[in-house]
């Protein structure tokens, strides 16, 4: 088995779960129609916003699945069950000013900016009929003012009436089959309305319109004009997520492509409820960064070969809260049993979103690595937000290198997962990386190409990594999806741990260089577990940050 280097890193991140004698309703919507989940969660993120207004205010957390109650249960979320009924009175009894009047049925593709209407003017959808129709006031009739329109005049009316009331953009699915006609899906579900708390909380532009990154399409040049016309801080933030033109993959799934400006970059999180709950235990405090290369236990040393592995994906706050939950405690329970001998150092790809939006998360992560002591946290793609930083504007690039620094200092980390277009690698080389170098926070950056198969030209053929600007370290893709299959494109994504520890075995002594493992194809965190009894004693498992040491000591760049 290799050998490992453990590098002793410290993170403290001061947040309480529940303050003290805070009152949580907790309201069960797995059994209830769209009508009323969609009623509960925009109540959800009205209440949870007046609580963090106030302060002392009651909260909500709603459960939609088993990780709901997983999360409750491990965090040790104290709560009052609450009737749906029962919660719904006391929203329009409270944070709501009223209600809007609409059709779930016939306004369908319409719910996504209804749900921005109800952020916007704390009002809760309700359709003809119900019972708190005839109590509250109606605060917008979205069957008269909406009614008959399509996504892009209604996206239209809602942008220009009411977007500069707005925060950032957020984009849902209303339950297009996207992966067959996608000039023309047509509706085969109902939304995934998870989201709709954290939208209404924070007063999102939620919004989906099927071609609105298509050139020549009036849908993009409605999603040109807003991009470039509104309040909201840059680059654009978009959560949700852009599932049209399913070819290939999702093609503007990290939507820095989607507009000629290329001021956007995508939060990963369509369904992903509580996020209004979580999100008020947001907090400045930062983690005190460490000096780390004073910790690494060894010098590099010319006859090994060094490698980090790499958990990747954790940018979607989807698998943060499924998953890569599932996975670390997997981790934790084999490091555990093992006493710390099979314990090899393991740097986990996590969204530096969760720092705002789910901290109570993100102390849960940090405390399962004092556990391990061998755990470590690596930016995902691309950093600050999953895009593609290379083709961004010289103004939006500086920003976007600034918010990744910071979020490397949050998390106490020198490195980021670096996601570009085949194409792009030349100007991420020459205009992007460099910027990188100024305050050295960033000093390793670890590609993954899009499409993944691709390799990336910039590198030689027995290069490992690329130095820029003689201090940041640029380290060439290796990415692990599965399990070997017999597709010719993909044999060396798809690869069986035998035969991957054979390949890293006899890489040239003095190699530096990681493996990035993604769930795609069906890898999982034990395959790094399978994989790192293969290796032999001349490998060195080590973090992260250890590895760009390795490569700046051997370089003389320190």
């Amino acid at each position: 088995m290799a050998a490992f280097v453990v590098t002793t890193v410290l993170l403290a991140l001061v947040h309480s779960t529940a303050a003290a004698g805070e009152v949580v309703m907790l309201v069960d919507i797995r059994s209830v129609p769209d009508t009323i989940r969609t009623q509960v969660l925009v109540c959800s993120g009205l209440v949870n916003r007046a609580a963090e207004a106030s302060a002392d205010g009651p909260r909500a957390y709603t459960i939609m699945g088993d990780e709901d109650l997983m999360w409750q249960q491990t965090l040790g979320i104290t709560v009052q069950n609450t009737s749906v009924t029962g919660f719904l009175q006391h929203c329009f009894q409270g944070p709501a000013a009223g209600h809007i009047l609409y059709n779930h049925t016939e306004q369908q593709l319409l719910v996504p900016l209804i749900v921005t209407l109800a952020g916007v003017l704390n009002a809760v959808p309700i359709e003809r009929g119900d019972s708190n129709a005839n109590s509250t006031k109606v605060v917008f009739d979205a069957l008269a003012v909406m009614g008959g329109m399509t996504p892009l005049d209604a996206t239209r009316y809602v942008f220009e009436h009411y977007g500069n009331e707005t925060s950032t953009m957020s984009m849902m699915d209303p339950g297009y089959d996207n992966g067959h006609d996608p000039f023309n899906p047509k509706l085969v579900r109902t939304p995934n309305l998870g989201l709709v708390d954290y939208i209404v909380k924070e007063k999102l532009f939620n919004f989906y319109m099927v071609l609105a990154c298509i050139p020549g399409e009036p849908e993009h040049a409605l999603m040109s004009e807003m991009v470039s016309n509104n309040p909201w801080p840059r680059p654009i933030t978009v959560f949700g997520y852009n599932d049209a033109f399913g070819i290939a993959g999702d093609l503007f799934e990290a939507e820095t492509s989607c507009v000629a400006q290329h001021n956007l970059g995508q939060v990963a999180s369509d369904g992903f409820n509580n996020l209004a709950y979580f999100s008020i235990h947001a907090s400045s405090t930062p983690f005190v960064q460490k000096p780390l290369r004073s910790e690494k236990s060894e010098q590099f040393n010319a006859s090994k070969t060094y490698i980090n592995f790499v958990i990747g994906d954790g940018d979607n706050l989807n698998f943060i809260k499924g998953s890569r939950a599932d996975w670390m405690k997997t981790r934790v329970s084999r490091c555990t049993a093992s006493n710390g001998t099979r314990c090899f150092p393991l740097s986990w790809t996590i969204s530096p979103k969760l720092y705002d939006v789910a901290p109570p998360m993100l102390q849960w992560y940090i405390d399962q690595t004092k556990r391990t002591m061998a755990d470590y946290f690596i930016l995902p793609p691309s950093g600050d937000l999953y895009s593609y930083p290379s083709m961004m504007k010289d103004e939006d690039q500086a920003k976007f290198v600034a918010h990744t620094e910071r979020d490397c200092i949050r998390y106490n980390s020198t490195g980021t997962i670096a996601w570009e277009m085949f194409y792009s690698w030349k100007k991420a080389f020459e205009d992007y990386f460099p910027r990188y170098a100024e305050h050295d926070t960033v000093r390793g950056i670890f590609t993954v190409n899009v499409p993944f198969m691709f390799p990336i030209e910039q590198f030689k053929l027995d290069e490992f990594y690329r130095i820029v600007n003689g201090k940041t370290v640029v380290f060439k893709q290796r990415e692990w999806r599965g399990p070997a299959n017999n597709n010719t494109f993909t044999k060396i994504e798809y690869i069986d741990a035998p035969d991957l520890a054979k390949e890293i075995n006899s890489y040239k002594p003095g190699t530096a260089t990681y493996i990035y493992l993604t769930s795609d194809g069906g890898a999982s965190v034990t395959d790094f577990f399978d994989l790192a009894e293969l290796l032999a004693e001349h490998v060195t498992i080590t973090d992260h940050n250890s590895l760009v040491e390795f490569v700046r000591e051997k370089e003389q760049l320190n």
